[in-house]
């Protein structure tokens, strides 16, 4: 008889989904053994099999494709029949439930343990709840915990107590117990800092997949996407599918029914994750409805690696082993990891389901533990991040002027309106973190709050006769979105003629009631989620545009729009652009002969990046700013103009005005 011992997988790369197949009259291990007689004796792939007592009418192939992720069954090309592994072989000829059992154990996670936690009887609840408490697999049902209740039964190994609802172990199952020992859940959550031997196992073809640029490090895909089954398995998730695509050419309605027989999952699923794999490098579509492995996914199925797999998330994905760094910093909690993607990372928006997906990959790949409901680093986590290439977290430095009281980063702010508009514990937090978001900006602001009052009154600092006032009214929800129940426009109103206010704005998570979309149109009220205002904070620091223009903005009533402000963006950013190439044509010039307008026209005429062109008229104001008496960057005589210094000489002529204003 084979030695069992070399079935067992360790517990992080155990399946999580127990082999669905057609039960029957006398249980799912004579009906495994139907079907494994079928294979032996060269059954065609195409024909039904039959089991007694059940109604299914799957073909030989239907039932493998569900057997293989366990291992009891092969198919070494599409084209070629089915064949039996080792171990069915050998368990066709001794038949024993033990031999059965412990094979079983040494694929599929949480079976010995069943039969451990049953001896005192539980009830399925109960089960489900150990499973989630003690061996952090998230089941959305309690189907998997049906089907290993099934196995176990039919094998003699646990009794359902049926006048209490329960199960509990036989002496069988006892017995079995002391020879294939339930796996300790407390081993989960030991050893999370000795140092690990397989960083030596990465293979230099996944390292090699990591951009080695800041700039393709930055241009990562930012969702994952769908990945069936539980979030704690996506190891055995991907490799399942591999090794079903690993025959060769294999049709789509192949990849359906074993996602259908092992995950219960609908076809336009099933389309969504093959598009996963394709943009992951896994697979390729080969033609309308056939699909193959690429030369990545082969290897990966050679070298069955946890951080082989995560080098390959981390080489297409943004904010993968990025998390170490950051957790190298401090340990965070779920939520903290999400506000750093966006404020640090270029995710859009906080998307705590992409998070989850990168945490579970990397916890499985034990680079990370979680304690106390915080993320810590490994040392496995420690050494990793001296040998991958990572992006650099945005850096933003600190402001001076009416922001500098508040002694934040913008990285700060973001992180924090992300993380207060979601606490409706503490509200105030969240009407402060707005202050000082617009006091970024460089509006005079007030963060008053409490009865009778708006939460922050902003003041556009110019002139009284150009100046302009905006209540801002906030609103911090557990949930997310802001509902129309929780908005008093009357209140709203009387707060806008108490502080003889211009404009008046709610600024929340999220809106998504269409009623209340209408009734703040009706009173002429703005909402302004925190997605947009984050993305206001990201294009001023990027372009810091007139107060004038910021005055459309508040003039939108229902949801606000940042495309009202882009005109003027778009104006400074030419005049920026405009300003340099000015500078540096004329210390091209300087070597020869003063440059005329009329000469740099035609000069930044010929440049492909202006569009439209520069008129004469652009070119001549900036010019005369240049070479004012103030900027003195560039000097005019009658001849015409020419460069004082390099382009690098009036950076820091700019620099010194800007440090005396700092």
């Amino acid at each position: 008889m084979t030695d069992i011992s070399n079935f067992n997988r360790a517990w992080e790369i155990k399946v999580s989904a127990a082999p669905r197949i057609p039960r029957g009259s006398d249980g799912y291990v004579s009906a495994l053994k139907i079907i494994l007689n079928s294979v032996q004796n060269g059954i065609l792939s195409n024909e039904k099999i039959i089991i007694p007592g059940s109604t299914s009418s799957l073909t030989l192939d239907e039932l493998c494709i569900t057997l293989r992720p366990l291992g009891f069954v092969r198919q070494p090309s599409r084209k070629e029949p089915w064949e039996l592994t080792e171990f069915s072989k050998a368990w066709i000829d001794n038949k024993s439930n033990m031999y059965l059992g412990s094979y079983i154990n040494g694929n599929l996670k949480f079976f010995s343990e069943i039969l451990e936690s049953c001896k005192e009887p539980k009830k399925i609840s109960e089960l489900r709840s150990i499973a989630d408490s003690f061996y952090k697999i998230y089941w959305k049902d309690n189907s998997q915990i049906y089907d290993r209740l099934h196995w176990l039964r039919d094998m003699g190994f646990i009794e359902h107590l049926g006048f209490k609802k329960s199960y509990v172990t036989t002496e069988l199952g006892l017995s079995f117990l002391k020879k294939v020992p339930a796996y300790n859940w407390e081993d989960l959550e030991k050893d999370n800092n000795i140092v690990f031997d397989d960083l030596e196992t990465i293979r230099e073809v996944f390292l090699s997949l990591v951009p080695q640029s800041q700039e393709d490090l930055e241009t990562r895909k930012r969702a994952i996407g769908y990945i069936p089954g539980n979030s704690n398995d996506i190891f055995n998730v991907i490799v399942g599918y591999l090794d079903l695509i690993s025959s060769g050419k294999t049709n789509i309605n192949i990849i359906s029914r074993y996602s259908n027989a092992t995950y219960e999952i609908k076809e336009t699923s099933v389309i969504s994750f093959m598009t996963h794999l394709t943009s992951s490098g896994f697979v390729e579509k080969v033609s309308t409805e056939d699909y193959e492995l690429t030369k990545l996914g082969y290897s990966l199925l050679k070298d069955r690696n946890l951080l082989n797999l995560t080098l390959c998330y981390h080489a297409k994905y943004l904010f993968f082993l990025e998390i170490l760094q950051e957790l190298k910093e401090k340990p965070l909690a779920v939520k903290e990891i999400m506000y750093k993607s966006v404020s640090s990372y270029g995710f859009p928006k906080e998307n705590l389901s992409e998070i989850r997906k990168r945490l579970s990959l990397l916890t499985s790949a034990q680079l990370i533990y979680l304690e106390r409901k915080k993320y810590h680093l490994t040392k496995k986590g420690e050494d990793i991040l001296q040998i991958v290439p990572l992006q650099r977290p945005s850096v933003v430095k600190k402001e001076s002027d009416n922001f500098s009281k508040t002694n934040l980063t913008l990285e700060k702010i973001i992180e924090g309106l992300l993380s207060t508009s979601r606490d409706s514990s503490n509200s105030a937090k969240f009407e402060e973190l707005v202050s000082d978001a617009f006091s970024y900006i460089g509006f005079k602001t007030k963060w008053l709050g409490g009865s009778g009052n708006t939460d922050v009154l902003l003041t556009a600092p110019t002139a009284p006769k150009f100046s302009y006032k905006v209540n801002i009214d906030t609103k911090a929800t557990y949930s997310g979105p802001v509902s129309d129940n929780q908005v008093d426009f009357d209140s709203l109103a009387e707060h806008k003629e108490k502080h003889n206010a211009d404009f008046i704005v709610i600024i929340g998570n999220y809106f998504s009631s269409e009623r209340l979309e209408k009734r703040a149109k009706n009173h002429n009220v703005g909402l302004l989620d925190v997605n947009t205002m984050i993305a206001l904070l990201r294009k001023h620091q990027e372009v810091p545009i007139s107060f004038e223009s910021y005055k459309k903005l508040f003039q939108q009533v229902g949801s606000m729009k940042l495309f009202i402000l882009e005109n003027e963006r778009e104006s400074m950013l030419r005049q920026g652009k405009l300003m340099k190439a000015i500078v540096e044509a004329l210390y091209f010039h300087s070597e020869n002969d003063m440059a005329t307008a009329q000469n740099l026209f035609w000069f930044l005429k010929r440049d492909e990046t202006f569009e439209p062109k520069p008129k004469e008229s652009e070119i001549l104001d900036m010019l005369e700013f240049l070479s004012s008496p103030l900027i003195s960057c560039i000097g005019k005589t009658k001849e015409g103009y020419y460069a004082k210094g390099s382009l690098s000489d009036t950076i820091r002529k700019f620099q010194f005005y800007i440090n005396q204003l700092l």
